[in-house]
């Protein structure tokens, strides 16, 4: 987070291990997922573009790639526990 988008982190869990192999045509790759307490303000840096904020229930989920529409879901799940 802090190379991406500049912010401090405290881990707090696992959310979930993603390793589906059609996940990206170009190699089969695996994201460990990391529920987090972030600290500071955004900032696109390194590979970022731009970083933006939404309300849970404004999440643009039709714009997002690969399978990160899935794993936002899974964390809503999971934070509405």
């Amino acid at each position: 987070m802090k190379e991406e988008v500049t912010l401090d982190v405290k881990i707090e869990k696992l959310l979930g291990v993603y390793s589906n192999p059609l996940r990206d045509k170009r190699f089969h790759c695996v994201s460990c997922v990391f529920v987090c307490k972030a600290y500071g303000i955004p900032k696109a840096a390194d590979d970022a573009k731009d970083v933006y904020i939404y309300k849970l229930e404004d999440i643009p989920f039709e714009k997002l790639v690969f399978d990160h529409a899935e794993i936002l879901r899974d964390f809503i799940k999971d934070f509405n526990k």
